[in-house]
């Protein structure tokens, strides 16, 4: 496994390149030589192909993907690199379920494998603003309803006694904490008190208003952090994603899950080759990978 601190030690010691060529000569130019090279060619017919040949080409081709390309930081204008060994180890020693929910409605979300029997993972809602808090509780409280919901998403709060909330301000931290009240409120009145959070804290678009609003009585299941996209990660993102990482790993932050509170991310490359999230198991020190 690879430590947080050696990949701290790779962005500030890694090759220097300027974005446009990362994308462009790098990024792009390394799909579309692996899509040849594997002969990986979408098919408008099959959407949702079953060719087991395929599937083990385009996993080759991912391997290939993180290997030859790596992950972009901007700030530094650096490049991660990760060997073979690394990926493939990451892969290997992924941690492959996580337990979200309290009571009736704790669920454990694996990844599925080809003609796995397991159901899929069922989500619901949206984490778009709405005007009113009576709107956003009942559109929760419709959500619990539906009895095959294994998470939630849960509504962003626009205003706080009628001042807008904004990003930053004392504002973001009351709105973060309204709407997992409201949030948990409806799905104590719709009979699943229990259920997963699991889009984040909406109304939070910063680790302040994330912790202020993840306290041991009101925290949801999962926070899901811009931690990685296109195959480029920004510093900025790296701080405040460390910030939750410090906070979720003392034991009373959470009450939910016996992983405490999963940070999820996506390491979502150009394409669609390479989908992977980071997890975090809150009695460990470092970040684990386990494909999804």
């Amino acid at each position: 496994m690879i430590r947080m601190a050696e990949i701290c030690k790779r962005i500030n010691e890694g090759p220097t390149m300027a974005p446009d060529v990362f994308d462009l000569d790098v990024v792009f130019m390394t799909a579309r030589a692996l899509c040849e090279k594997y002969n990986i060619i979408y098919d408008p017919d099959t959407p949702v192909p079953s060719d087991d040949d395929l599937a083990d080409r385009t996993f080759k081709a991912a391997v290939d993907f993180v290997v030859q390309v790596g992950v972009y930081c901007p700030d530094t204008k650096t490049v991660i690199r990760f060997s073979r060994d690394e990926v493939l180890d990451a892969v290997a020693n992924a941690p492959g379920r996580c337990i979200m929910g309290e009571g009736a409605d704790q669920y454990e979300w694996t990844p599925r494998l080809p003609d796995s029997d397991t159901k899929p993972w069922f989500h619901v809602g949206t984490g778009i603003v709405n005007t009113d808090d009576r709107i956003a509780m009942n559109l929760v409280k419709a959500y619990a309803n539906i009895p095959q919901a294994n998470s939630i998403s849960v509504p962003a709060v626009e205003k706080i006694d009628g001042q807008m909330v904004a990003s930053g301000t004392p504002t973001e931290v009351l709105g973060a904490i309204r709407g997992i009240q409201n949030a948990r409120t409806a799905l104590g009145h719709a009979g699943r008190p229990g259920l997963a959070i699991g889009n984040c804290i909406s109304t939070a678009g910063t680790a302040v208003a994330s912790i202020a609003a993840s306290t041991a009585s009101l925290c949801p299941d999962t926070l899901i952090l811009s931690y990685a996209d296109e195959a480029g990660i920004q510093r900025w993102d790296y701080r405040d994603s460390l910030q939750h990482v410090s906070y979720e790993l003392h034991p009373s932050a959470t009450r939910h899950g016996k992983n405490g509170v999963i940070l999820l991310s996506f390491l979502y490359y150009r394409f669609n080759i390479f989908p992977i999230a980071l997890t975090l198991d809150s009695f460990l020190p470092d970040l684990n990978i386990f494909a999804c």
